[in-house]
């Protein structure tokens, strides 16, 4: 029982940590993709914000959950589209307030700049910028909570390659950093302008995590005793 319960658990969050995962190549595969669309100017059809609430079975903590939807027309090459989408983030956004004013801002102005991919004009968005306090959050809940999950995605890669023959048990730590590490490149070196003072603080350390397991990870590969238990520790596991 007490195996099928831990299984289940770890499921539960490898699945989670998939979706975490997936989210975010999701935000910078469209955010790189959206860097060279067309700007041109729409008029608002109408916009939403539409809210619902949700309360924890395990405490009386209420969450407001908001989603901004809207519709817009614009002209590219002389021919007549109309948009609905209004940013790369994905579902409700509860994080992101300030950008959420901004958004609001303009189309209350009912003219608008949107963004429309010149290979297929009917594709456009409101906001190309990246969602950078959803980033942030996914980063860190990708790390604590989902850490079980993401563990046991690499504990599986790295099983795969002991199986051939590579000792990769002393490699786990470093490959762990590495992987938790790798969200923070892309907002930073290819979004900056989309993040806030806080979403600098999270991504500057994620970025510290992945030079300190990058260094440990080559310094492993030099040296083939570094990642080994120590002498007392071998002496143990050889008896």
């Amino acid at each position: 029982m007490k195996k099928i319960m831990s299984g289940l658990v770890i499921l539960v969050f490898t699945i989670a940590a998939c979706l975490i995962i997936w989210f975010l190549g999701y935000s910078f595969y469209w955010n790189y993709q959206a860097r060279s669309w067309v700007g041109v100017q729409a008029k608002v059809i109408d916009y939403d914000l539409k809210t619902s609430r949700s309360r924890s079975a395990s405490s009386m903590h209420t969450t407001i959950n908001s989603s901004l939807k809207a519709r817009y027309s614009y002209s590219y090459n002389s021919i007549s589209y109309t948009g609905d989408k209004v940013d790369f983030s994905f579902g409700s956004d509860n994080f992101s307030d300030k950008r959420r004013s901004r958004q609001m801002g303009e189309l209350r102005n009912g003219t608008i700049t949107v963004y429309v991919n010149p290979g297929n004009p009917a594709q456009s968005v409101f906001d190309r910028s990246l969602p950078a306090p959803q980033i942030a959050f996914a980063t860190i809940f990708l790390i604590f909570p989902c850490g079980l999950g993401t563990m046991f995605i690499l504990g599986s890669i790295l099983w795969v390659f002991k199986k051939i023959g590579l000792n990769a048990d002393r490699f786990m730590m470093p490959v762990a950093g590495i992987f938790h590490g790798l969200p923070a490149v892309y907002p930073v070196f290819f979004a900056p302008s989309s993040l806030g003072t806080g979403s600098w603080i999270i991504m500057v350390i994620f970025l510290g995590l992945l030079a300190v397991s990058l260094y440990s990870l080559v310094h492993r590969i030099i040296d083939p005793c570094a990642g080994e238990p120590k002498w007392p520790d071998r002496l143990k596991l050889q008896r």
